[in-house]
């Protein structure tokens, strides 16, 4: 095994980054063996983030406890993919693994804007006026809200980093990215991932149909509408009348409602198996697996005592996808598995909400 890549160190890791970034580009000689060193190197820094994420979870309930909404909001968390750490490391080459702000990302649904701002606000502030105090310090803050990503991505990210109480830990630092969006940019969100995972290209990354991006970019400039917050630059001198002409053209031509609503078909089975596997059990995670040939999809719950178990089968199943098996895979931490489908509904093909909101905006009966 090749000794650079060092999991336990921030240089060995970059060394791992670099070598799979370069190795994807065909730009260095490989073998099986450095292959294998890179992935394994990954894979244990990322599984070096469960603590920090836990426990950042945890001030994030605190904060939803204060504020007297923990019981309608929906809170979970997951482990980056390897596909999605490689797409990040190919898209910006100098980016070094080591420094990747989400590796580690929680993510926290709300109602409305309302109760984002509420959350956002006491979330960020309250460690800003007493860090020592806290588990996490604020590094960075991102608002997609008042400014829109050019896609039509909307949501404010934090990205914090871990405080340990303990001396010479080794996690102190480490960091966690937290999403805090409404329920109408999250469905935004799931159908464009969704649309991308059934057409097998990474729409969120700028790919696909220029018809197919447009569609989503004035969707959410729909979702910016219902919800008065600010529109794009480049919508933002449209009238709806506009918008709503546009949205029928691109429907007629491209037929993504349509097909949106076709995935929604899919066999609910695996939620009812899902239900009967929870029977009595406290469960501590979930590995969704997605075949992309036979569209179905797989939940596999695990105790809490078996994390690590989960994070051996997540890895296999991702060494699987570097050999080209036709499979997505996450796994997922939530408190509740009854709001599991509402935090990934992507993996369900549940676009129901979406559709139907902007049915009812451009296709008014």
């Amino acid at each position: 095994m090749n000794p650079s890549f060092n999991p336990n160190s921030k240089k060995g890791i970059d060394k791992a980054g670099n070598y799979i970034s370069k190795r994807a580009r065909n730009k260095i000689q490989y073998s099986t063996e450095n292959d294998a060193a890179a992935f394994n190197a990954m894979h244990l820094w990322r599984m070096r983030h469960k603590g920090p994420l836990n426990s950042i979870r945890q001030q994030i309930n605190k904060v939803l406890k204060q504020l007297g909404i923990s019981k309608t909001v929906i809170v979970a968390t997951r482990l980056k993919r390897s596909t999605s750490i490689l797409n990040k490391l190919l898209r910006n080459e100098s980016m070094e693994l080591a420094q990747m702000q989400d590796i580690a990302g929680a993510r926290v649904i709300l109602k409305n804007k309302k109760q984002v701002d509420d959350f956002y606000r006491l979330f960020a502030t309250v460690r800003k006026i007493n860090p020592l105090s806290s588990s996490y310090i604020i590094k960075k803050e991102y608002d997609y809200v008042s400014q829109p990503k050019s896609d039509g991505y909307r949501s404010y990210h934090i990205v914090c980093a871990y405080q340990s109480k303990a001396q010479k830990s080794t996690a102190s630092g480490l960091l966690v990215e937290v999403q805090i969006r409404t329920r109408y940019q999250h469905i935004w969100a799931t159908a464009v991932e969704v649309m991308g995972l059934y057409q097998g290209i990474h729409l969120k990354s700028g790919e696909g149909d220029e018809l197919i991006l447009e569609f989503f970019r004035l969707c959410s400039a729909v979702i910016s509408l219902l919800e008065k917050t600010p529109l794009h630059h480049d919508y933002a001198k449209m009238s709806e009348d506009e918008i709503k002409t546009r949205l029928v053209r691109l429907e007629k031509k491209t037929g993504i409602l349509a097909a949106l609503e076709s995935f929604n078909a899919i066999d609910n089975a695996v939620e009812n198996n899902l239900s009967k596997a929870n029977i009595g059990k406290k469960i501590g995670c979930y590995l969704f697996i997605f075949n992309k040939e036979s569209n179905k999809l797989r939940v596999r719950p695990f105790l809490n005592s078996e994390f690590y178990k989960a994070s051996e089968l997540y890895k296999n199943y991702e060494e699987q996808i570097r050999m080209g098996a036709p499979l997505d895979v996450v796994l997922i931490t939530t408190s509740d598995r009854k709001k599991l489908k509402k935090a990934y509904p992507n993996y369900f093909a549940d676009t129901r909400v979406f559709c139907y909101l902007i049915r009812m905006f451009a296709f008014p009966k």
